[in-house]
């Protein structure tokens, strides 16, 4: 048995390939749907900064990108499609973190201590593959008096779905790709 951590773009191909050869598996995942880090930032703009084709599986290479550099939604609908026609998502755990793995010698299984819904609780596996993403957690600069701040303030990658910025003021800080996209 193999434990996948994460359900991005690396996690969705591996659970691809086990099923495929026939190895049981499971997926661990902290958001309440697959696509990692594009399940995360949905901000204004969006997009893949390189071709689409670039983010595609090779089992994938039939999907319609209507995108050379796809959006934020057209990234997701990707996702979508890779976790329903592979038929992945009753081995996925959504809205569920790893917090310690362990390995017993004596059994040669990974002690896997997880919090879901449900509340915490153990499994084990012969194996795990941590398809994490080293962008799977934002990086919240320490800015001098941000605590004071009493306007509305957040990053990107938790851009909330709801938010109304017509007639406000709006500073954003970073040049980055991001910043880039956002903008405008």
């Amino acid at each position: 048995r193999v434990t996948i951590i994460g359900a991005g773009m690396g996690g969705l191909n591996a659970a691809v390939q086990l099923k495929r050869a026939g190895i049981r598996y499971n997926v661990i995942e902290k958001n309440p749907g697959v696509g990692g880090t594009w399940h995360e930032n949905r901000y204004p703009g969006a997009r893949v900064d390189t071709p689409s084709r670039s983010y595609t599986n090779m089992f994938g290479v039939d999907f319609p990108y209507p995108y050379s550099y796809g959006p934020y939604a057209e990234n997701q609908k990707y996702y979508d499609w890779v976790a329903d026609r592979f038929d992945l998502r009753g081995d996925i755990a959504f809205n569920t973190e790893v917090r310690s793995l362990t390995w017993d010698e004596g059994a040669a299984m990974w002690e896997i201590h997880a919090e879901g819904p449900n509340g915490d609780y153990r499994l084990f596996s012969n194996a795990v593959i941590t398809a994490v993403g080293f962008l799977s957690r934002p990086n919240v600069p320490a800015i001098e008096g941000a605590q004071a701040f009493r306007g509305e303030s957040w990053h990107t990658a938790r851009w909330p779905d709801d938010v109304d910025l017509r007639g406000k003021r709006i500073a954003v800080i970073g040049t980055g790709c991001t910043g880039y996209q956002l903008v405008p």
